[in-house]
């Protein structure tokens, strides 16, 4: 089999596995959602109460975020992110998304303290950044302060 400049067809291309602590982030998100879509389903169903937004809200965003950290526990391994940012991804990544659902849309709305309310884009910004410079690494954008220095620092 040919190969196009000498080059070996898969060089360069993104070498899925698993990342097991996102892996673990990405199953608490999703249980956090599906825990917060329950007690609306359940209070609805058995109690006949109106289904509070901050608990639809929370449901969609939790298990969106849960998807999106799948994604980046499956690509992560092949990607060359520095210590530091796999870290931070990491921490974000288990932290945020319940975070966001008990210290800011739980806490404004259901127990009426307004400076949760501040808290609620902080960590969703905190998250986004992750992602997107996971996202980043991955498409093969340079970015030189989130890269490691040795690319066989991957794991």
């Amino acid at each position: 089999m040919g190969t196009a400049g000498g080059r070996h067809p898969t060089e360069g291309a993104i070498r899925l596995g698993l990342n097991i602590p996102l892996f673990v982030a990405s199953t608490i998100a999703i249980g956090v959602g599906t825990l917060t879509g329950m007690i609306g389903v359940w209070g609805y169903t058995a109690q006949r109460l109106i289904v509070p937004e901050w608990i639809k809200t929370g449901h969609a965003h939790a298990s969106w975020w849960a998807v999106l950290i799948l994604i980046a526990a499956v690509i992560v391994p092949s990607l060359p992110l520095a210590s530091w940012f796999r870290k931070y991804l990491l921490a974000t990544a288990l932290l945020c998304p319940t975070a966001w659902i008990v210290l800011g849309m739980y806490a404004y709305y259901e127990l009426g303290i307004v400076p949760a309310k501040y808290l609620m884009p902080v960590f969703e910004t905190l998250l986004f950044i992750a992602l997107l410079g996971t996202a980043l690494v991955a498409a093969g954008v340079k970015l030189p302060f989130m890269r490691a220095l040795h690319p066989r620092n991957r794991g």
